[in-house]
């Protein structure tokens, strides 16, 4: 339960969410109530001895959620079937507010498998992950999506070239040749062929791409305006004028 909690927008309608690890579980909402009781028991499966127990007391009211509170609490320091009553702290989790939450918790974990977790790395939190719309990475991601689709663009176009026989010596050519295939290609050979294809759009797509802007960046570079010396000669005859 707690007590003493402040009201937002006038009311106050508590809840409480308790957050161990990658799991997280809520009580229900208790309206109008600065003292709310929730008398609520969660069970989590301790993976990092070393983790915390983030206990958030919040307000729900007309959509909008506002939080009254929170406490931070480390595994290590909790006692088994003791009641304590925590002061609750602002949104940085430094300075106190106004309520108190009375919490009891009991912890019941293997010594040897803690000592083997803890030469582990920590796990990332992926429940506070920013879910909203951003338009740099769906712009970021387009890139990437073109990025992969364009060998297969400039195939879907070499295709459309060779059909409507624009060039008629590489029509001819393909023609020919898918012919020979026809008749003496043997399995292994289409491999070989897929292969060969993937190397060379790889090689003209990522390399020479890749050389390409940079030598673009060469030349813009190279095309910045600088001060030549027939500049510097005639800055010489001026002063000697003067």
């Amino acid at each position: 339960g707690a007590k003493g909690l402040r009201t937002s927008g006038g009311r106050c309608n508590p809840y409480v969410t308790v957050e161990v690890g990658q799991a997280r579980l809520r009580t229900q909402v208790l309206h109008n109530e600065t003292s709310p009781q929730w008398d609520k028991t969660f069970y989590f499966h301790i993976k990092d001895i070393h983790d915390w127990i983030h206990v958030v007391v919040g307000n729900d009211g007309r959509g909008k959620e506002d939080q009254l509170g929170q406490l931070m609490i480390p595994l290590l320091r909790v006692e088994s079937g003791e009641i304590k009553e925590y002061r609750l702290k602002d949104k940085d989790c430094l300075h106190h507010t106004s309520g108190i939450i009375t919490v009891q918790c009991d912890l019941v974990y293997n010594h040897f498998r803690a000592g083997v977790r803890t030469l582990q790395p920590r796990e990332t939190s992926v429940l506070d992950q920013d879910a909203r719309f951003q338009r740099k990475v769906l712009l970021y991601n387009i890139k990437r999506l073109m990025t992969f689709l364009n060998p297969f663009l400039r195939a879907v176009q070499f295709y459309q070239t060779i059909l409507s026989w624009e060039d008629k010596l590489l029509s001819t050519f393909i023609l020919i040749l898918y012919i020979v295939s026809c008749l003496y290609a043997e399995l292994w050979m289409i491999f070989i062929a897929i292969i060969f294809v993937l190397i060379v759009f790889y090689v003209s797509v990522f390399i020479y791409g890749r050389d390409k802007e940079i030598y673009s960046i060469a030349k813009s570079r190279s095309d910045e305006p600088t001060r030549s010396d027939s500049d510097d000669i005639s800055d010489e005859e001026l002063l000697e004028d003067d």
